[in-house]
């Protein structure tokens, strides 16, 4: 995925680190060449979603902790704890803010609203929750659903959602804001 500046290539590299790339847009240096100055990998962790805020200032990135046992069959076995979503500084790499999740997101499970004031998370377990990008406390009732995609209008009024049933769902955001009224 690029930064909205086009500036900067960020790619998982089999799910557990992800590298930023310099593109040279704008700035008269090298394409290609890999963003030193950022923080690329993540050790001992397993990737499950990234995106950058529009500012292109910030970048989110879903990971847990990875695990290797031996299976039964002699295979490596892996188990994840510690769900967690980091927001990191771009370029510097320094992680400003790291929010404890219940269970880990879905790939490409993470989205920011254009303000950058609101998260968008595909949890696996519980489905989808918005999230303060401030506080990280759940903000509005969770949806239970199987999500394959989400993003916010450009105005973020509202929320896109693709389903794994070949549907879509176009959303109101103040209406998943709103608790519940019974």
């Amino acid at each position: 995925m690029f930064s909205p500046d086009l500036r900067r290539l960020a790619a998982f590299r089999n799910g557990y680190a992800l590298c930023l790339w310099n593109t040279g847009a704008g700035t008269g240096s090298a394409a290609g060449s890999p963003d030193r100055s950022v923080r690329t990998e993540f050790v001992g962790s397993r990737i499950d979603a990234a995106c950058f805020r529009a500012d292109g200032k910030v970048f989110a990135v879903a990971m847990a902790t990875m695990s290797e046992m031996p299976g039964a069959d002699g295979k490596p076995k892996y188990t994840y704890s510690d769900p967690r979503l980091q927001l990191v500084e771009v370029p510097s790499g320094q992680v400003l803010k790291e929010f404890k999740l219940s269970d880990r997101l879905a790939e490409n499970g993470v989205a920011f609203s254009p303000r950058g004031d609101l998260l968008c998370c595909h949890v696996r377990s519980t489905g989808l929750e918005l999230r303060d990008a401030e506080t990280g406390n759940v903000r509005g009732p969770s949806v239970p659903m199987k999500v394959t995609s989400a993003a916010f209008s450009g105005d973020g009024k509202r929320l896109f959602v693709g389903r794994p049933v070949g549907t879509a769902e176009l959303w109101e955001l103040d209406a998943l804001l709103s608790p519940a009224k019974n």
